[in-house]
C-alpha cells in the first residue's frame, strides 16, 4: 500500500505540475510552458517583435480575410485560429491612421515561420508587453485582461 501511495503521489506531482517541458528547457517557442497563464503569439522580424499584423486600406478584402491570409503566410497553413467576435478588442491611434487589435484563439497546428518572420515566441501578457515595449506594450497589458 505504501508503494502504491508513493507511485500515485509521484504521478500526481508529475501530471498536475504547472511547469511544462518548455519551462524546463527555456523554449519560448513551445506552448508547453507557463501552463497557469494564457499565452500570446509574438513574431520576430530582425530585432523587433510584433503581433501578427497586416496593413489594410478601404476597398481591400475584409479584415478577417486579410489578417487570416497574413497569419497563414507568417505562421504556416497548419495553424488554425478562431476569430473571437467580429469587432476589434482595442485600437492604438497612430499618425495618419490607427492599429486595430482582434482576438484570435489558437485551435490547433504549429507555427511554421515564413514571409519575413525570423522567429516566434508564446509569451505571457507581461513578457509580451516587455517585448513589444512603448504604447503597444502598455496596451497589451490592458487588452490581455486581468488574467495572469
Amino acid at each position: 500500500r505504501k508503494q502504491a501511495r508513493l507511485r500515485a503521489a509521484a504521478i500526481i506531482e508529475n501530471e498536475a505540475s504547472r511547469e511544462g517541458e518548455g519551462d524546463r528547457t527555456g523554449d519560448e517557442s513551445s506552448m508547453d510552458r507557463k501552463l497557469a497563464h494564457r499565452l500570446y503569439l509574438a513574431l520576430r522580424s530582425g530585432d523587433s517583435w510584433s503581433l501578427p499584423q497586416v496593413e489594410w486600406a478601404p476597398g481591400a478584402p475584409a479584415v478577417s480575410e486579410s489578417l487570416g491570409a497574413r497569419v497563414a503566410a507568417a505562421c504556416g497553413d497548419s495553424m488554425v485560429v478562431h476569430w473571437v467576435g467580429n469587432a476589434p478588442v482595442a485600437h492604438l491611434p497612430l499618425e495618419g491612421g490607427a492599429t486595430f487589435y482582434w482576438r484570435l484563439q489558437h485551435m490547433r497546428g504549429t507555427v511554421e515561420t515564413g514571409d519575413g518572420i525570423d522567429g516566434y515566441a508564446w509569451l505571457t501578457k507581461h513578457e509580451l508587453a516587455e517585448r513589444l515595449g512603448g504604447p503597444e506594450g502598455e496596451l497589451a497589458l490592458e487588452v490581455c485582461g486581468p488574467f495572469d
